[in-house]
């Protein structure tokens, strides 16, 4: 097992294809932040009506991102 983790670049050959990334703003990073906190954070009960709010909030910050699609040359 610590021969196959300390060694994990032997499996993985490396790319030299063009990667995909994602760029997020300040504003869009607290609103992910806030919606985690909404999921995991505060302790509350989350109610049923409280889950869909925050789906909505990240399908749509989702959406968002996508869009800011940058391509990085290795």
């Amino acid at each position: 097992m610590t021969e196959q983790i300390t060694h994990w670049r032997d499996l993985f050959p490396p790319s030299f294809e063009s990667m995909k990334g994602f760029f997020l703003e300040g504003e869009q990073l607290r609103c992910l932040q806030s919606i985690m906190q909404g999921l995991y954070g505060d302790g509350r009960i989350v109610t049923s009506d409280a889950r869909r709010d925050l789906a909505n909030r990240l399908h749509q910050l989702i959406g968002v991102i996508q869009a800011q699609t940058i391509e990085i040359d290795v």
